[in-house]
C-alpha cells in the first residue's frame, strides 16, 4: 500500500471520528444544558452555534465516506480527493475558531490539503506534509526539553491521575488502566513520579527522532518504529478523544515520508 493511500485512509478516519466527535458534543450540549453551556474562554453556546457546528459535521462526515469509496473503488481517488480534501479542510478551518480542540483541527486540515494535493503532485504534497509534520514533533520536542516541570514527570502524573479518576467516576472516554487505590499506592511510594519522569525523558528524545524523521534527516523504519508505540501509549489516556490526532499525525508522517524536505534517507 503506498504512503498516499495510507494518508488518505488516516483522514478518512481521523475527519470522520472529529465529526462524530463533534456532532456527539453537540447533542450532549442539547440534551443536557438545553443548547445553552458556559465553555470557559469561548463564552455560551447558542442554537445558531450549535446548528452550524451540527451542520457541518455532517459535511466532514460525507467527506470522508467520500474517502473510504477511494480506498475501495479503483480510479475514484483523482476526482475525490481533491473535493474531499479540500471540504475537511475547510470544515475543520471554520470549526476551529468554535471549540478547544484546534490542534488537533489543524492537523486534519493539514493532513486534508496534502491529500487534495497528492492529486496534482505528488512531490508538493510530500513536501508539505514533511515541513507539517516536522513542525509538529520538534516543537513539541523542543517546547517539551525546555519546560522543567515535563520534565520532570510532574504533568505527565497530573495526565495519568485525571485519567484515572476521569475513569473510575464513569466517564467512558478514559480507559479503566488502574485503580485509584493503585493509584494512591504508587502516588504515596513515589514510583509512578519516577516512571512518569523516564517517559517524559522518552517522549522527548522520541519526537526530536520522529521529527527529523519527518525531514529525512532518520530512516522510515527507524522514524515509524519510534512512533507507533509513542502515539499509541499516547492515545491509551482517552482512545475517544485522541485518535482523531493520532490519525492525522500517523498519515502527515507517512505522506512526508514520500518526499522529505531534505531527503538524505528517503531510499531506506
Amino acid at each position: 500500500m503506498s504512503a498516499e493511500l495510507i494518508a488518505a485512509g488516516c483522514l478518512a478516519l481521523a475527519g470522520g471520528w472529529r465529526a462524530a466527535l463533534v456532532a456527539a458534543d453537540v447533542r450532549h450540549i442539547d440534551r443536557a444544558h438545553g443548547r445553552r453551556a458556559y465553555r470557559p474562554e469561548l463564552g455560551w453556546t447558542t442554537a445558531r452555534l450549535l446548528t452550524l457546528r451540527r451542520r457541518w459535521a455532517w459535511v466532514g462526515s460525507l467527506a470522508a465516506s467520500a474517502l473510504v469509496v477511494t480506498l475501495v473503488v479503483p480510479g475514484t481517488a483523482g476526482l475525490l480527493w481533491p473535493l474531499a480534501g479540500a471540504t475537511i479542510a475547510i470544515w475543520l478551518a471554520r470549526d476551529a475558531r468554535l471549540h478547544h480542540g484546534r490542534y488537533t483541527s489543524v492537523c486534519i486540515a493539514t493532513l486534508a490539503a496534502s491529500v487534495a494535493l497528492a492529486s496534482f503532485s505528488a512531490a508538493a504534497a510530500g513536501l508539505l506534509a514533511s515541513v507539517a509534520a516536522a513542525q509538529l514533533y520538534l516543537v513539541a520536542a523542543i517546547r517539551k526539553l525546555r519546560a522543567a516541570d515535563f520534565m520532570s514527570g510532574r504533568v505527565l502524573l497530573d495526565t495519568v491521575a485525571y485519567s484515572v479518576c476521569q475513569a473510575a467516576a464513569g466517564n467512558r472516554e478514559f480507559l479503566r488502566l488502574i485503580t485509584t487505590c493503585r493509584l494512591a499506592e504508587l502516588l504515596e511510594r513515589g514510583s509512578l513520579l519516577r516512571a512518569c519522569h523516564v517517559a517524559a525523558v522518552a517522549t522527548a528524545a522520541a519526537e526530536l527522532v520522529v521529527g527529523l524523521g519527518a525531514t529525512g534527516l532518520a530512516p522510515v523504519w527507524v522514524t515509524f518504529a519510534i512512533a507507533l508505540p509513542m502515539h499509541l501509549a499516547f492515545t491509551l489516556l482517552s482512545p475517544a478523544r485522541l485518535m482523531p490526532f493520532t490519525a492525522a499525525s500517523l498519515g502527515l508522517l507517512a505522506l512526508a515520508t514520500t518526499h522529505p524536505l531534505l531527503g538524505i534517507w528517503q531510499h531506506t
